[in-house]
């Protein structure tokens, strides 16, 4: 039986390939960002978020992953507590191939490959994110490792295969860059000396 042709992104396995249990957080959407976010899609933190927690934006196909977005967020809408599985630590996922002709086979499981974005749908909220058969190799800079098919009775090795990935550039890496932006702003501290000598009165130093 032929696999069906089901782009979703990417589905949480809630477990590690260690065997632990999964984790999520709660980030939010900026009113600024024009692109939607949805349920499936791979995601990165973006700085300045105009909520109380992180933001988070669409992750492009060969760079780091945060995690993977669990709730639908509109274009141009701030959108606060979207559910993301962060990608680190061995979490396992399953992703769809997009191949039409020949797709996954058994020599491609432990290779590594990219994700091609795919246009998510309004109408169900899903990613159109698939795992791009045209970049399956051993090349050690790609992004997702595969670790097998989903075992389910309506998934096997060919086209529209569902397999089981690992990411393997995670934005939360040891010694990794900040996003957040942090604006340094004197000006109110110089006004508040002015204002406590005029007055007559002792200010303290800041250390």
């Amino acid at each position: 039986m032929a696999n069906r042709d089901n782009p979703h992104g990417f589905g949480p396995l809630n477990r590690s390939l260690a065997g632990g249990p999964g984790a999520a957080t709660f980030e939010c959407h900026k009113l600024a960002a024009t692109a939607a976010i949805f349920i499936g899609d791979a995601v990165v933190r973006v700085a300045a978020p105009t909520r109380k927690t992180p933001a988070i934006g669409p992750a492009t196909a060969a760079g780091p992953v945060f995690g993977v977005n669990l709730i639908y967020g509109p274009g141009s809408t701030a959108t606060d507590k979207h559910l993301v599985i962060p990608s680190g630590n061995l979490q396992m996922f399953e992703v769809q191939d997009n191949d039409d002709v020949t797709g996954i086979v058994a020599g491609g499981i432990t290779k590594n490959a990219n994700f091609a974005t795919g246009a998510g749908s309004v109408a169900t909220q899903l990613s159109g994110t698939e795992l791009d058969i045209a970049t399956l190799a051993a090349t050690a800079t790609l992004g997702m490792r595969l670790h097998g098919l989903l075992n389910e009775p309506n998934n096997d090795f060919g086209p529209h295969a569902r397999v089981i990935i690992t990411f393997q550039r995670n934005e939360e890496a040891d010694q990794s860059a900040g996003v957040l932006d942090v604006v340094e702003d004197e000006e109110p501290v110089a006004e508040e000396e002015e204002a406590v000598a005029g007055a007559g009165g002792r200010h303290r130093g800041r250390k």
